[in-house]
């Protein structure tokens, strides 16, 4: 006996080439969206070794803004590096000491730090300065 199929009137459905079609398009978009959130996740990563760098910096900036003046590391010079870890990240803090930003600067006694903070990300050397003058206290 033979079983003859018709498609009835009205009878609806996807072929298999529209199915394939539809399921390659379908992971073309998920192919997409993956890269974009690998990308995302190494930005994030960037930006909070970042964030961290220029924390450090603050907080060696901080620290020098509120010492003594006589102190030693307040010479005139490069001191450094001292060497902070943050989580699983290695910071280098490296500080310079100036005698004065100009000859003709009306804050004789003031002294420009520079104070610069590097580290590796994914084997590149990245790094963050902070600037400030401190006025003498004479």
């Amino acid at each position: 006996m033979k079983m003859i199929c018709k498609k009835e009137r009205g009878e609806k459905g996807f072929t298999l080439v529209e199915v394939m079609i539809a399921v390659a398009i379908l992971a073309f978009g998920i192919l997409a969206v993956a890269s974009m959130q690998t990308s995302s996740m190494y930005g994030n990563s960037t930006a909070n070794r970042l964030t961290e760098g220029t924390s450090c910096a603050g907080n060696k900036m901080e620290e020098l803004l509120t010492i003594p003046e006589t102190d030693a590391q307040l010479s005139i010079g490069a001191h450094g590096p001292e060497t902070v870890m943050s989580g699983v990240s290695r910071y280098e803090v490296d500080w310079e000491v100036i005698d004065s930003v100009d000859p003709s600067n009306p804050l004789e006694d003031a002294k420009f730090i520079i104070v610069t903070v590097t580290w590796r990300d994914k084997g590149h050397p990245k790094s963050t300065r902070l600037r400030c003058i401190r006025p003498g206290l004479s």
